[in-house]
């Protein structure tokens, strides 16, 4: 069963989980963004896409497959099944 904690406003210590993830978002987007910083927005689609869609080791499972009970298809899950067995 889900519950929704209510959270002050204006005070991350109160929602740990979520700075949590924030940091994890932040430092993979780190990773991609220009110097000049100035692109990150372009980038984070394909950063929530990756994280998304990642096995967590502490569940065993990925983000979207726990909300919506199924692994994420992708564009390589469309082609795979054309290509040749080896």
């Amino acid at each position: 069963m889900t519950y929704h904690l209510l959270t002050t406003a204006y005070h991350p210590q109160t929602n740990g989980l979520t700075e949590r993830l924030n940091k994890t978002l932040d430092d993979m987007l780190a990773m991609y963004v220009d110097v000049d910083q100035k692109n990150w927005d372009n980038i984070l689609p394909f950063v929530t896409f990756a994280y998304n869609s990642a096995k967590q080791e502490t569940m065993g499972f990925s983000p979207f497959c726990l909300i919506h009970g199924r692994d994420m298809d992708t564009s390589l899950d469309a082609i795979l099944p054309f290509l040749p067995d080896e």
